[in-house]
């Protein structure tokens, strides 16, 4: 595949230009990077951009200059914002795509993928997808296991409603994750929309707990416990 090539390529001229006893696994950890993954991603989403239309991006991008190209729906795409292990493009006016880079001990980076459907006002919701440096895709469930409508509920001592009351006047949801370039932190927010009545609103809200952080810990996300 032609991210693959590429980084074997650069990691055999940084061990010509002197890289002294760095391993050529070592040096492809080094120079896997976001935008290497954007122009190369074999996913659905980018349907929307051919590569040339991403490399221009990045090339504007570049330059300090925000492209905002014609996407195969006649819309506008553009990166939001680019650093060696992250990417985030506003694909449409309604999604987003973000591609993280998580550190692994003793091998290359791991790829996130999380792309997010959703207009202002309207619940939102994310599929996120994990891949390996040669971007084969991996089972998600390895790395995050996904949120539970009970996960985003706290019942306290002496509630009037219990957790099982509380589910059932909370049918449909879904969850949208967003990730940052700084940090290698994971938010997971439920999104409810309007099925909530007025009066069922003021009994389930106060007991929702609607934003979920997480920690990577090289091998996996991992839930912090909220005080």
């Amino acid at each position: 595949m032609l991210l693959t090539l590429t980084l074997a390529s650069m990691a055999l001229n940084a061990k010509e230009a002197g890289a002294g006893a760095v391993t050529a696994k070592e040096a492809v950890a080094d120079t896997v990077m976001a935008r290497a993954v954007f122009a190369d991603l074999p996913v659905s989403t980018l349907d929307l951009l051919s590569k040339n239309t991403c490399l221009d991006m990045l090339d504007y991008w570049d330059v300090d200059s925000v492209y905002r190209a014609t996407n195969n729906l006649k819309g506008r795409s553009y990166i939001r914002e680019l650093t060696p292990d992250f990417i985030e493009v506003q694909l449409t006016e309604v999604s987003t795509l973000q591609i993280k880079l998580l550190p692994q001990r003793g091998n290359t980076p791991l790829i996130m993928t999380v792309y997010t459907v959703g207009e202002e006002g309207q619940p939102m919701e994310s599929d996120m997808e994990f891949y390996d440096s040669a971007l084969n895709p991996l089972p998600k469930e390895k790395f995050l296991k996904a949120p539970e409508l009970k996960d985003f509920i706290r019942i306290p001592k002496g509630s009037k409603m219990t957790l099982k009351e509380v589910e059932q006047l909370l049918p449909f949801f879904t969850v949208a994750y967003k990730t940052e370039a700084s940090g290698d932190g994971l938010t997971a927010t439920l999104e409810l929309g309007d099925i909530l009545t007025v009066e069922n609103s003021g009994k389930v809200m106060p007991l929702l707990s609607p934003k979920l952080s997480y920690r990577w810990n090289g091998k996996k996300f991992q839930m912090i416990k909220q005080q």
